[in-house]
């Protein structure tokens, strides 16, 4: 195996790594667009649409433990060291 050539168990950890951030993503969007709401609802006074983000925000807090899960499952199998322990802490940290 030459030095460009990746073990499968980090391609495995590169791939879980890579999926995890785009639920990162997903969570970072659906957390701006309820900020969004959230402020529309406050400033036209509009219980309905405040209501439906108090009700959204389960989803939010769903997504928020899976990826903690993620995280601690990542350090757990693939005992991750230097720049992706890094990586796996900062998604912990930014969730």
């Amino acid at each position: 195996m030459t030095s460009e050539e990746k073990s499968p168990v980090k391609v495995k950890f590169s791939r879980e790594l890579a999926e995890m951030k785009d639920r990162l993503m997903e969570l970072a969007r659906l957390a701006a667009e309820a900020m969004e709401q959230s402020l529309r609802a406050f400033q036209e006074r509009d219980a309905v649409l405040a209501r439906q983000v108090i009700d959204g925000d389960k989803a939010l807090n769903s997504l928020e433990e899976i990826i903690d899960g993620e995280c601690i499952s990542l350090i757990a199998l693939f005992q991750p060291v230097a720049i992706e322990l890094r990586q796996v802490m900062a998604v912990d940290h930014i969730i």
